[in-house]
């Protein structure tokens, strides 16, 4: 939650006739209102603006939202599964320990976001951008990136098993310790990306840019 002045939200319902907006000093009763509110009109399409917003340990699963202004918002440890966001702006959003699994974004923003240990298992990402993003132990089995922008991202230790990662780019990005069994390199490099004790698709293991002594 930013320091400067109240948090505000504007919430557009769409299909439903329900839209808000409000600016409340009480930070805690401010994210229960949007959150609550979230809930109650889950199985709608929503215009969300809330940024740097506190829905940390929100359970708000199947949330579905045709705009998210969302830049950064804390979903630390937060269960998003099977939400479905597009055009999202997550940029410096964090993450860290936050299901998503099952989750859709189209053309959205994780740039610079935090995503520590995230759970995006069969999630689709389809033509998003995690440039500078930190996916650090992420669980990313199963996920679809195709078109995605991975440059400058941490991957280190994370798990993309059987990742759809088609003409995705991993200019810049750490792969340390990554796990790529199986996963779909069609049309994509990893010629700019740092491999250390790193699997790759065919089960071998690669220290091409592992330190030397």
């Amino acid at each position: 939650m930013p320091d400067s002045g109240p948090a505000f939200i504007k919430i557009l319902c769409v299909g439903c006739s329900v839209w808000m907006a409000a600016a409340m000093a009480d930070a805690n009763a401010f994210d229960k209102t949007a959150v609550a509110l979230a809930r109650l009109e889950s199985k709608t399409s929503m215009v969300l603006e809330c940024e740097g917003c506190d829905f940390s340990d929100a359970d708000l699963p199947r949330i579905r939202m045709i705009e998210a202004r969302l830049a950064g918002a804390n979903f630390e440890g937060a269960n998003l599964r099977g939400v479905s966001l597009q055009n999202a702006d997550l940029t410096e959003a964090r993450l860290d320990d936050a299901d998503l699994a099952g989750s859709f974004f189209y053309r959205a923003s994780f740039s610079n976001a935090t995503l520590v240990a995230v759970d995006l298992t069969y999630a689709k990402l389809t033509q998003s951008s995690f440039s500078g993003a930190d996916l650090s132990r992420a669980n990313l089995t199963r996920v679809r990136l195709s078109e995605t922008d991975l440059s400058n991202a941490i991957l280190k230790d994370a798990n993309l098993t059987g990742a759809v990662l088609r003409k995705a780019n991993f200019e810049k990005s750490d792969l340390s310790g990554a796990n790529l069994t199986d996963a779909k390199l069609d049309d994509t490099s990893l010629a700019d990306a740092t491999l250390c004790q790193t699997i790759l698709p065919d089960g071998a293991v690669s220290d091409r840019d592992c330190p030397t002594n």
